[in-house]
């Protein structure tokens, strides 16, 4: 028999238990953690791909204000030969070589070169208020920009690249980090059927030592081992979950695959073509131009009429247009490209444009 103090009993000193567990093993947590590391790296690829989002928006307005400029020129060019027609008219009218109807010809030509230019002025001061707006972020109410059209890149040869080139674009890159996210939580759903392990360690004060059979404090550390037996078939659903998850990302990355691969190799030979017709319209844009000024020599001369004059500036003005058109679609062409690729604000502002670090 053993007595004890009653003194031991509402002992009003301290006592206290301090544990630490740490886990050594869990197979699901490690692939949780990669699918998070993942998930950050998603974060920095989705940062490039909304700077080539907004290097594709800028670029695009930025070449629409360089083609109205273009037009802008083109259309008071216009009004300056309507102007010297209209004169023509006047004076061949008054010497008998004209007929009353071909100088309101004449006058309602300048008539609608001026509207036309008024208007070209118009889209050119909208088209730059919104590159104001995109490159700036806030109102001006003074346009400080002036595009010069020979800040526009020099296109040369394009060659066509593989499939492996193309999945380097940030959309491309996106889609494929989410479907390895996807594919980590497949192989979490399944750790969850795996035991896990831990240790655990920890430091007991008893608060006092009056009754002689117990330690005054012990330390413990034991191995802990966890075996799931039965979790309401929780493990088998989400593995089927994440696997058609899985399976959803691979297919958004396969189809969008292919889809870029289909689109650049279309842009390509848009763009070839493209160069073919900017050859050919700027062949006929001097052959107008030209015409127009023989016609204006016969007219002077007397050996022509008016509407034939009238007829080669609208020829002229036509071809003239035609030739802005195609100088710029080509560069459309070359910067959706680009975009496809992943490669506009590199081929833009250089490679150090696209790291997550440039301004």
């Amino acid at each position: 028999f053993r007595t004890y103090d009653i003194a031991s009993i509402g002992s009003s000193k301290g006592s206290f238990n301090v544990y630490i567990e740490q886990l050594l093993f869990d197979l699901e947590q490690w692939r949780l953690i990669e699918r998070e590391e993942i998930a950050a790296e998603v974060a920095q690829v989705a940062e490039l791909q909304e700077r080539e989002g907004v290097a594709y928006d800028v670029t695009r307005k930025f070449t629409q204000v360089a083609r109205l400029q273009r037009l802008e020129d083109v259309a008071r060019r216009q009004v300056a030969d309507a102007r010297w027609l209209d004169e023509q008219a006047r004076k061949l009218y008054e010497v008998g070589q004209a007929l009353e109807s071909e100088r309101g010809l004449a006058a309602l030509h300048l008539d609608e070169s001026e509207i036309v230019a008024r208007m070209r002025e118009s889209e050119a001061d909208d088209a730059r208020a919104a590159l104001w707006l995109a490159i700036a972020g806030g109102a001006q109410v003074e346009m400080p920009i002036s595009v010069a059209a020979e800040s526009l890149p020099e296109l040369g040869t394009i060659p066509m690249e593989g499939e492996e080139v193309v999945s380097n674009s940030p959309e491309l890159r996106v889609l494929e980090l989410r479907r390895r996210m996807e594919e980590a939580s497949v192989s979490a759903a399944n750790a969850r059927r795996l035991p896990t392990v831990g240790v655990r360690a920890g430091y007991a004060y008893f608060g006092t030592d009056d009754r002689a059979d117990l330690y005054k404090d012990e330390m413990r550390v034991g191995l802990a081992i966890e075996v799931p037996i039965f979790d309401g078939f929780q493990a088998k659903h989400g593995i089927a979950a994440a696997r058609k998850r899985a399976e959803i990302a691979r297919l958004r990355h396969r189809s969008l695959l292919e889809r870029k691969r289909l689109r650049v190799g279309e842009l390509a030979r848009q763009l070839e073509t493209a160069s073919l017709r900017l050859a050919l319209a700027e062949r006929r844009e001097v052959a107008a131009r030209e015409e127009q000024r023989l016609v204006d020599l016969r007219l002077q001369a007397g050996r022509e009429r008016l509407r034939e004059a009238l007829a080669a500036r609208e020829m002229a003005a036509r071809d003239a247009g035609a030739a802005a058109d195609a100088r710029f679609a080509r560069i459309d062409l070359w910067t959706e490209l680009q975009h496809e690729r992943g490669r506009l604000t590199d081929a833009i502002l250089g490679a150090s444009a696209g790291s997550p670090s440039a301004p």
